[in-house]
């Protein structure tokens, strides 16, 4: 599910770029006004210089080893087994989005106990009822709505360059580290649009915080280009996750870009 989104567009070449400043609630669509001559000039710059990054096909392998050969001391506050569970998350997020295919997001998301959106729920039972199909279980909601909003969307090509992780403690949940850090060079539009919520975990971040006093994030930064648009801007994303000490193991919070191509959806 789309979290809440203020959306402004531009045209640049054959594409349309769909700037979403990020306001992280739960409800409602609210549009700005359009926007300025300076705001048009600043997006169109910002897309241009997108268009200009050079991206390549990764494999799953390929990918797991930029990841590991970019790493760092960035995760130095780590143990080896969080490491570990850090990897393996990393590249199940991978197999997922660069596949598009819903056996890799289970792996990624379907894990015991979890809670699916009401709102996804309802819409998909709608949705899929007027074609004479029953949903029975959360794993055929989530089928349905895989497949209805990801469809044959997935990652095409990766800027190598653009792969960063961060692993930091804080004592909220974390809404800024939804911004790609490549987001300051354009101050004025530092935006982000985020895909989260179509699972809840059990406890969930707030219940973790309120616990515990701190959360444990790592973000994983990169630019890619989502097949099949593999000619127009990058798109910066970041991957967003929590430590969960019940269950010892990175949890996936949120997906967010910069940056959308067109009509490239997701569910998370």
């Amino acid at each position: 599910m789309k979290k809440i989104i203020l959306v402004v567009c531009v045209l640049s070449t054959v594409l349309f770029a769909f700037l979403i400043i990020i306001r992280i609630t739960t409800k409602s669509n609210t549009r700005i006004a359009a926007p300025s001559p300076h705001q048009l000039e600043i997006i169109t710059n910002m897309v241009n210089a997108f268009d200009e990054v050079k991206t390549q096909s990764l494999s799953l392998e390929n990918f797991n080893q930029a990841v590991h050969a970019r790493a760092g001391t960035n995760l130095n506050s780590l143990t080896v087994a969080e490491s570990e569970k850090l990897f393996a998350c990393l590249s199940r997020f991978y197999a997922c989005y660069s596949s598009g295919g819903f056996d890799a997001y289970k792996e990624l998301r379907l894990y015991p106990p979890f809670a699916v959106n009401k709102n996804l729920s309802l819409a998909a039972k709608k949705n899929a009822g007027s074609n004479g199909v029953n949903l029975n279980t959360d794993e055929d909601i989530l089928h349905f709505a895989w497949d209805q909003y990801n469809g044959t969307n997935k990652i095409g090509e990766v800027n190598e360059n653009s792969i960063h992780l961060t692993v930091v403690a804080r004592h909220d949940l974390g809404e800024d580290l939804r911004h790609p850090a490549i987001a300051t060079n354009w101050p004025e539009i530092n935006t982000a649009m985020c895909w989260e919520g179509a699972v809840t975990y059990q406890p969930t971040p707030a219940d973790i915080l309120k616990t515990n006093g701190s959360l444990r994030f790592f973000s994983l930064e990169i630019s890619v280009r989502f097949y099949p648009l593999q000619d127009g801007p990058i798109s910066p994303l970041v991957f967003l996750c929590y430590w969960d000490p019940t269950r010892e193991n990175w949890m996936p919070l949120t997906l967010c870009s910069m940056l959308q191509v067109h009509t490239y959806d997701t569910i998370f």
